[in-house]
């Protein structure tokens, strides 16, 4: 009777430790969608909070180790205003497998042209421990493309007037010649002069004398 009493003591303490153990650890799968919800309201601290201590992080930008370079990571993706749909999740033990659809609102030719990516978690003692993101080569190539293109212009850049270039300043006209030239004629215009006075002075000085 001790013994029987004893069994079933035994069993009801492995049923409640087993209890509270499942309690304090969601499922992996709990896990992500909490933190896809996280995600959609822009709540970065909530989905950081996810994340083990020396979680590693790996996507197209790189890996990203530590709780603090992840969430420099959730930050610039909020500022993206990515907006993200995930489908084919599935878990087997801790592992879980699914794929995303990225919707770029800062890039038009990706607005309504998902990129594609395949990713994957390991959740340990309720947190994220490893995650990734890889596009598939196609979705790359596409954001490479879609990166490289000049932004068009907003409809109020393109109706704007032309600005008008300043008029060139007025400039001299050209004299032909270097200032060597320009001193030569100024001595040619000077010797004429003088020659002219000479020649005045002696046609009055002849008048004076009565040589006419």
């Amino acid at each position: 009777m001790n013994k029987t009493l004893l069994i079933i003591a035994t069993a009801l303490l492995l049923l409640a430790l087993t209890g509270t153990a499942l309690a304090q650890e969601p499922d992996p799968l709990t896990v992500m969608e909490a933190y896809d919800l996280a995600l959609e309201a822009k709540d970065v601290e909530g989905a950081l909070a996810l994340f083990a201590d020396d979680a590693v992080l790996t996507t197209r930008q790189g890996q990203f180790v530590g709780k603090e370079e992840i969430r420099a990571w959730l930050e610039r993706l909020v500022t993206q205003n990515e907006r993200i749909e995930v489908f084919g999740r599935q878990a087997a033990g801790d592992k879980i497998t699914w794929q995303n659809k990225f919707f770029r609102a800062d890039l038009p030719a990706l607005k309504d042209a998902p990129l594609e990516a395949n990713a994957e978690a390991t959740i340990e003692a309720g947190k994220i421990k490893t995650f990734s993101s890889v596009l598939t080569d196609d979705s790359q190539a596409r954001l490479d493309a879609a990166s490289a293109t000049p932004a068009a212009a907003s409809p109020a850049e393109a109706t704007a007037a032309p600005a008008q270039e300043p008029a060139p300043a007025a400039q001299l006209p050209a004299t032909g010649g270097t200032r060597a030239d320009d001193l030569a004629r100024v001595y040619i215009l000077v010797l004429l002069g003088i020659g002219l006075v000479v020649a005045g002075a002696a046609w009055w000085r002849r008048l004076e004398i009565g040589d006419y």
